[in-house]
């Protein structure tokens, strides 16, 4: 199966499939299940895109960029937000709002501090001329 190349379309698909996740999260007051439901459907998607991304290799625990590690911390905001407007009489129309600027702002703090490992090509020698 080739592998993706495009960083851009990597925080894009994990951006939306997290402001979906937010988004669902917030408009819906399931119990705990049908939370776990959806967070599972988000890791599974971020599993599945990070497998057609090739994120997924051995050499990707050796060059990962210690400095990196911020976008995960900026990411656990997100959530506090979803959980102050759950339940709100305001939840059905914010969620869809708050998916938006969630999906938004976790693309641009991707960008910025996001890891996205590409594997290094082989130097092909020049064909000799005859």
């Amino acid at each position: 199966m080739p592998r993706l190349k495009s960083e851009r379309s990597y925080w894009l698909g994990l951006s939306a499939a997290y402001g979906v996740a937010l988004a669902l999260l917030t408009m819906t007051d399931l119990p705990w299940p049908g939370s776990l439901a959806i967070f599972a459907a988000l890791i599974v998607f971020i599993v599945v895109q990070g497998l057609l991304y090739g994120q997924f290799d051995k050499a990707v625990l050796y060059e990962v960029d210690p400095r990196k590690g911020t976008a995960g911390a900026l990411l656990t905001f997100f959530p506090l937000g979803t959980y102050l407007l759950r339940g709100s009489e305001i939840a059905l129309w914010a969620g869809p709002l708050y998916g938006l600027i969630a999906s938004a702002g976790s693309y641009a703090i991707l960008k910025k501090y996001g890891y996205f490992y590409r594997p290094a090509v082989p130097a092909t020698e020049p064909e000799s001329t005859k």
